[in-house]
């Protein structure tokens, strides 16, 4: 299957959703299609809530986002001070990424998430 993303579609997103689809881009090392100004990549989009972990300063400063569907419920989106901070759940499931790799592409992990880049995880929720 064939994921194609469309310019227009990506500057049309808010700044949060954005971040999310260029954080894909960048883990599936999509290919750009200059002709029809499309980013085109093998792997699906996830379909469920994702949270995007960036950790900051070498671990002082931590962003939380979520997109999906249903994150209006979601209470874990904010800044923290440190990962010992974050949610118990976040904790351990970053602990597991820091094994992978951080290098395009990168490889989801079932019911843990991806490591995006050095400092950028996506976590799915238990």
């Amino acid at each position: 299957m064939c994921t194609r993303i469309t310019d227009e579609f990506l500057h049309a997103l808010d700044e949060r959703a954005r971040l999310f689809f260029y954080d894909f881009l960048r883990a599936t090392q999509a290919g750009r299609c200059v002709v029809t100004m499309t980013w085109d990549t093998d792997e699906p989009l996830p379909k469920d809530i994702i949270y995007r972990v960036e950790i900051h300063d070498a671990m002082k400063h931590i962003d939380v986002i979520s997109i999906g569907m249903d994150t209006l419920d979601v209470s874990d989106d904010g800044s923290y001070t440190s990962v010992d901070a974050l949610p118990e759940w976040m904790q351990k499931k970053i602990a597991v990424l820091m094994l992978t790799s951080a290098v395009p592409p990168t490889h989801p992990v079932d019911g843990v998430g991806r490591r995006i880049a050095e400092n950028i995880f996506w976590l799915v929720p238990d």
